[in-house]
């Protein structure tokens, strides 16, 4: 097939094709501005002028220009990358078109052949990644040039997401975002308002679109007209998200509850193997979903377990694995199984906690699971996670639809856990339940970690500079997690009521959910087993009450 006749049969698929999940978002649109070269006064200008109407933009990074000492232009583009407002594409290495000695036009993407292509492409991904910290998730080739061995460069790489294009094509796991309305009638570089709102008007059955312009060719009249098309856009109900937004909305939707959650309670209920069985057996149920009610969380994270050996839940392929008998490294009663019973009728979602990796402080399950020995965690394998995988599976099989998340700590890099690992972990959670939400803790941040992740682990210990600016980290659903009392698990308080609340409802009202670590009474003589003091409640039940966050 000729590029023209390839290009025309997808330009005729991208008219029809509409995504399922876009249809219940409301009508969206992506910016997609190209060519960025180095700083400009125009780029600073397109970019004030969006943000100055709430309107998210991409641009498109010709790579090349990345290469050599340009500090001042990288710190630009960090700065900009870090606002929430902008997100950078690979826009390809350098953007050139020319002929060859028969005449046949080439281009960058089209007609140059799979090993130009692959390196110009791969090379532009990874200089992106070094500056940014994060590979790109969207490519748009110049010129909107594209061919078989684009799609095949393109289908190889696993952080590219997201394909700025004309047309739809066969692409495999990857998202397409169509210019469906055409930002620049007069030609590149020149937006006309009056135009674009006729062109509008015959394609208002539209619910997602990208929108390309060429801001560093602005004249001032150009960015005038610019305005007005967002302006009216905006007045149409049209949202303007980022690429990596818009892919999360369609491959992520289910994290949509956490967003909506807003806060939640995690308990750190940790018994050893000497007193495991008389503390499970003694959690009070009901008196702990009371309070999870009366303070008004939304969700409620529980640890299955952690460094001690004991697990607050039976599970018998664990049992079998360090030949052991029922209750003696796993709770006969079912926990997990109760929460879920007592906190369901209360409109509670219960999330579980679990390490990446068998107990570091048991040494029996360390030899049955193959890891080394010794009080520390360990390094992991893939034969070790299959293995581990299954002890996740016969959880999240017999709890299914019941558990609704869940956060596996000690996902460290020094441990050599990876994205293969975490598909794994993922796989074993999602066989359970497909509409289960998983993360991987990284260490005390909050980003974006893996691939197979629906949200941020979101570890952090002083929590009050940690705001985010979009519901989205790199596609990931916003999340932090840190402790009420003065360390983790602890009953006591830290921080003074206002700072809780101007930090979490800054935190929510950005699209993000934040999960407070509280501290369960593990003594009898104080109360029923399992309770939070009546300190972290009150507390609690201020930052969550309708007046503050809902």
């Amino acid at each position: 097939m000729t590029r023209i006749n390839f290009l025309f049969a997808i330009a005729i698929l991208a008219f029809v094709y509409s995504s399922p999940a876009e249809d219940s978002l409301g009508k969206i649109a992506i910016i997609k501005a190209d060519d960025i070269r180095g700083i400009s006064a125009n780029w600073n200008r397109f970019f004030a002028v969006s943000k100055e109407r709430g309107v998210k933009v991409s641009a498109g990074i010709i790579c090349n220009s990345l290469q050599g000492d340009k500090s001042d232009y990288l710190k630009w583009l960090r700065t900009h990358h870090t606002s929430g407002f902008v997100e950078f594409w690979n826009h390809g290495w350098d953007h050139k078109q020319w002929k060859t000695g028969e005449g046949k036009s080439l281009r960058e993407f089209s007609g140059c052949g799979y090993d130009h292509q692959k390196k110009h492409f791969e090379d532009s991904q990874e200089l992106m990644k070094r500056v940014l910290g994060v590979a790109p998730a969207a490519f748009g080739s110049p010129y909107n040039a594209i061919d078989a061995d684009t799609i095949k460069v393109m289908q190889e790489n696993t952080d590219m997401r997201l394909l700025f294009c004309y047309g739809a094509n066969e692409l495999d796991d990857k998202l397409l975002a169509p210019m469906r309305l055409r930002g620049e009638s007069d030609g590149t570089g020149r937006p006309n308002f009056e135009k674009f709102k006729m062109a509008y008007a015959k394609s208002k059955e539209l619910s997602f679109t990208s929108i390309q312009f060429h801001p560093n060719s602005f004249k001032d009249q150009h960015f005038a007209e610019y305005g007005k098309i967002l302006d009216f856009l905006i007045t149409e109900g049209w949202s303007f998200v980022l690429p990596s937004e818009y892919i999360a909305m369609q491959e992520n939707p289910q994290a949509e509850w956490l967003k909506e959650a807003r806060i939640g309670a995690f308990m750190h209920f940790l018994p050893n193997q000497a007193d495991g069985p008389e503390l499970v057996d003694a959690f009070d149920v009901n008196a702990v979903a009371e309070q999870l009610e009366s303070m008004g969380a939304r969700y409620f994270v529980f640890t299955l377990g952690q460094n001690s050996g004991w697990f607050n839940s039976p599970n018998s392929i664990y049992d079998r694995a360090l030949a052991v008998k029922p209750g003696d490294r796993c709770a006969k009663r079912d926990l997990p199984l109760e929460l879920y019973k007592a906190l369901n009728p209360r409109g509670i979602r219960l999330m579980l906690y679990l390490p990446c990796q068998t107990p570091n402080r048991d040494i029996l399950a360390q030899k049955a699971f193959g890891l080394p020995e010794g009080p520390k965690d360990q390094p992991l394998d893939i034969a070790f996670a299959k293995q581990w995988a299954k002890v996740i599976h016969e959880w999240s099989a017999r709890y299914g639809d019941k558990v609704s998340g869940w956060w596996f700590d000690g996902g460290y890099k020094h441990i050599h856990f990876n994205e293969e690992i975490a598909r794994i972990y993922a796989d074993a959670v999602k066989r359970g339940n497909p509409q289960s939400i998983v993360t991987f803790n990284p260490g005390v941040r909050l980003i974006r970690y893996m691939h197979a992740e629906d949200y941020t682990a979101g570890e952090l210990n002083e929590p009050f500079e940690v705001v985010p600016t979009s519901r989205w980290v790199d596609g990931s659903q916003w999340h932090a997690l840190t402790y009420f009392g003065s360390k983790w698990g602890k009953r006591d308080l830290r921080f003074k009521t206002k700072q809780w609340e101007t930090w979490v409802k800054s935190a929510v009202d950005h699209g993000g959910a934040v999960t407070l670590d509280m501290g369960p009474n593990m003594n009898p003589q104080l109360g029923p087993i399992g309770v939070f003091s009546n300190e972290q409640v009150d507390r609690f039940r201020i930052i969550a009450n309708e007046s503050t966050i809902r």
